[in-house]
């Protein structure tokens, strides 16, 4: 998203230079930067760039502009996806603005290059404020260990019985075999799922790692994972 306060011939060609980048893709346009986390909460968006007033003044008066970025932190792969490709672009734009100007000056061209400063690009995370992906890592970790100790565990229940020994146990040899596999599933899961949820209980209380979702739907997650 793009929200443009500046509304000058510089902004509008970083822009289009945005749209035609092959990393983003440029959602639209906003009024203010409040409306950008909504969009983020609906998934719409997950990056914007905010052109300051005067933006293009202050270029040409030879001071430190500055672009704002909001961005999705918690979401480590769109996020540096995001930030580089609106990093490359606006500081390619700022160096060859300072480049034409400190060449008019007098300056060689190659010196010019090494003086040129960059537009000075102001990232603000929507989510994640400190960046810190840690807690998403332990959070999968312990997911994914449950997933497959259950697997496994259900693996070896149904490995370690033939039929005929099914039919043993039972006393029945009418016992349908779908019927004891479930038996098998259900037994299992019976001791996993509790011991899932208290080592899911152990990451938020002991760990710390915050949550603002709902408990319901990650329970069922759980269980049906």
């Amino acid at each position: 998203m793009i929200v443009d306060e500046d509304h000058s011939a510089l902004s509008r060609d970083i822009t289009r230079a945005l749209q035609s980048s092959d990393s983003v893709s440029v959602a639209g346009w906003l009024n203010s930067p409040e409306e950008f986390p909504p969009l983020l909460r609906r998934e719409r968006a997950y990056a914007c760039v905010i052109f300051p007033p005067k933006f293009e003044h202050d270029v040409l008066e030879g001071r430190a502009p500055r672009v704002g970025a909001l961005f999705d932190g918690s979401h480590v792969l769109i996020a540096a996806t995001a930030l580089g490709a609106i990093r490359n672009v606006v500081t390619s734009f700022q160096v060859a603005v300072n480049g034409i100007e400190l060449s008019a000056a007098g300056v060689p061209r190659t010196e010019g290059r090494v003086l040129a400063r960059p537009i000075q690009a102001v990232i603000r995370p929507v989510f994640n404020p400190a960046l810190n992906y840690s807690y998403f890592m332990l959070m999968c970790l312990v997911c994914v260990a449950t997933q497959s100790v259950t697997r496994m565990s259900c693996g070896i229940a149904l490995g370690l019985d033939s039929s005929e020994q099914i039919r043993r146990d039972t006393g029945n040899d009418s016992t349908p075999i779908l019927w004891v596999f479930l038996s098998k599933v259900a037994g299992t899961a019976a001791l996993v799922v509790p011991a899932a949820a208290t080592a899911m209980w152990f990451v938020f209380v002991l760990f710390g790692a915050p949550n603002h979702g709902s408990a319901l739907l990650m329970g069922l997650a759980l269980l049906f994972s």
